[in-house]
């Protein structure tokens, strides 16, 4: 049903209560009570006294502020009472996905150079690479490979860092390479690092772990 069908066939409830019409089915029966129990809410409030003078004072305001408009369609207010509950249910898939979309990245991997600040070239010895991962599981591992031959893994490194949700490690890159960070995740205890970069990712492939990777740095 169409956002438009939806407020049509509300307005046909609410113009068959106001005529005392009964329900035809179950879910005008529901409709209708929502409406009951919104005009029992709106009977209960309490009716305050405005302070003296208040009429006089509302009169100068609008003669104030007073300037000429163009000219607004009237809309019927049936219709948008169907059209309030969809409203909110579209905010709030708006205001979930905007929320979800902030989340922090499984995996970052990002280059810390040293050197003069003009430098554009890549990656070189003497540089640090830092990567950060997302901890969401009961079991998350941080690993860097120079050459598929792990050097790091957090945690359980001196260089490893926790923050809140995160796990995040620097690792210099002091010699010529290739290397590459991995992120593994699971529910379950992860598989010891093995025989190189890739069989390590198979096997915990293997055991249901969600593995993360980047492109590797080359250092040369």
């Amino acid at each position: 049903m169409t956002e438009r069908d939806r407020s049509q066939l509300d307005a046909e409830i609410v113009e068959r209560m106001e005529r005392g019409l009964p329900a035809r089915s179950q879910e005008e029966e529901e409709t209708r009570a929502a409406y009951q129990r919104l005009i029992d809410r709106i009977g209960d409030v309490e009716q305050v006294q405005p302070p003296p003078g208040w009429e006089d004072r509302a009169m100068e305001r609008w003669r104030r502020e007073a300037q000429p408009r163009p000219a607004r369609r009237r809309v019927p207010w049936r219709p948008i009472a169907g059209g309030i509950t969809i409203a909110a249910v579209v905010a709030t898939v708006v205001l979930w996905s905007r929320c979800g979309a902030r989340e922090a990245p499984a995996l970052e991997v990002a280059v810390d150079r040293t050197g003069p600040p003009s430098r554009q070239e890549a990656a070189a010895v003497g540089d640090t690479l830092r990567a950060r991962v997302r901890v969401d599981e009961p079991h998350v591992e941080l690993r860097v490979y120079r050459d598929q031959v792990l050097i790091a893994r957090c945690p359980g490194d001196d260089r490893c860092r926790r923050d809140g949700a995160s796990l995040a490690i620097g690792v210099v890159m002091d010699r010529p390479g290739s290397y590459e960070a991995i992120r593994l995740a699971s529910g379950e205890p992860l598989p010891a690092p093995r025989a190189g970069l890739d069989v390590d990712e198979l096997v915990a492939r293997e055991h249901g772990a969600q593995v993360a990777r980047e492109p590797p740095i080359t250092v040369r």
